[in-house]
């Protein structure tokens, strides 16, 4: 990849996977919470972002992001960087602190103005060094490599009322090692990849494909801007990365490969029947409730059919009264 003053162009590529016509444009802006970075751009193509500010959280984001613009629709990609951990603020052993992160990343919207404190809520996909928490398992890690998804949000703007009623949604996450070291030293190394194919976002650590993280559905960042996917390099929360072996291609959708069917998530059903045992009057209450959509069929001990295929919606009380 080489650097014409904020243009960079890709080299040729496989068949199939086509470059731009025009070098693609590039460009650096801070928004959310105290983003305040710098970007540095080296005459060998390599990248620095310097974010003493900003905040990669579970409630929200402010970060430098180095970004060019994709066709939300017509466009897959892949982008890969090498990312070498150069300074910050260290203390107690390590760069950052508990709200630091670092990664490639594709959002569904940024915000309109360089400097916009308050655009901080956007769906985006990432793979990334930050906070991974998973409670199903009880499990948080700081610092670590991951892949992570945000959606719920439907205001372009992404601002402070975007967020009003608490529409974050990061149950979409998980990390590559819940073991790795969560140090940031001089000259740590991570390799990241996000991909976005027809199956979804894929991301990858250190080209190891075989441990990628996938999140089906790619629509799910065509909500805020349907049309666009703003796809780059962020940093936030006193944190210095150098980037560097940046690589990236895009190809259509037609091109790409198939999606990949999404793995059918198994549940244990848990189903409660609430009825009294006798009753004096000719109402008999029935109530039921499960944890999974289904249909109930409802017979008693003579034949008699009471209820016939009825729809059930998981966690929602069905409430009948059988005339017997």
């Amino acid at each position: 990849m080489r650097d014409f003053g904020g243009v960079l162009e890709q080299e040729e590529l496989e068949d199939g996977v086509k470059p731009p016509e025009q070098p693609r444009e590039w460009n650096f802006i801070r928004f959310g919470s105290r983003a305040k970075g710098t970007l540095t751009k080296n005459a060998d193509g390599t990248l620095r972002i310097n974010e003493p500010g900003g905040k990669i959280a579970d409630s929200e984001d402010g970060m430098s992001l180095y970004y060019t613009v994709l066709d939300a629709k017509s466009e897959n990609f892949t982008l890969t960087a090498t990312f070498t951990v150069t300074g910050g603020d260290f203390n107690k052993g390590t760069y950052g602190d508990n709200q630091t992160g670092f990664g490639v990343i594709a959002l569904d919207a940024i915000a309109q103005n360089d400097g916009q404190f308050d655009a901080r809520y956007f769906n985006s996909a990432s793979a990334c060094v930050a906070k991974f928490v998973d409670k199903e398992q009880g499990k948080t890690g700081y610092r670590i490599a991951g892949g992570k998804l945000i959606t719920g949000y439907t205001d372009p703007t992404g601002t402070t009322d975007a967020d009003e009623n608490n529409l974050r949604n990061m149950n979409n996450k998980n990390a590559f090692d819940w073991n790795m070291d969560p140090n940031l030293t001089d000259d740590r190394q991570y390799t990241l990849t996000l991909r976005k194919s027809n199956t979804g976002y894929h991301a990858i650590l250190n080209n190891d494909v075989d441990n990628q993280i996938i999140f089906w559905h790619p629509e799910s960042l065509m909500v805020q801007d349907p049309d666009h996917i703003y796809v780059g390099f962020f940093a936030g929360r006193k944190i210095q990365v150098d980037i560097s072996d940046i690589k990236m291609t895009t190809i259509s959708p037609e091109d790409d490969e198939p999606a990949i069917p999404e793995p059918i998530e198994k549940i244990n059903a848990n189903i409660t029947i609430n009825t009294p045992s006798t009753i004096g009057v000719s109402d008999y209450p029935f109530q039921f409730i499960s944890n999974v959509d289904g249909t109930i069929t409802v017979t008693d001990d003579k034949g008699m059919q009471w209820m016939d295929e009825s729809a059930v919606t998981a966690n929602n009380y069905l409430n009948e009264l059988f005339q017997v």
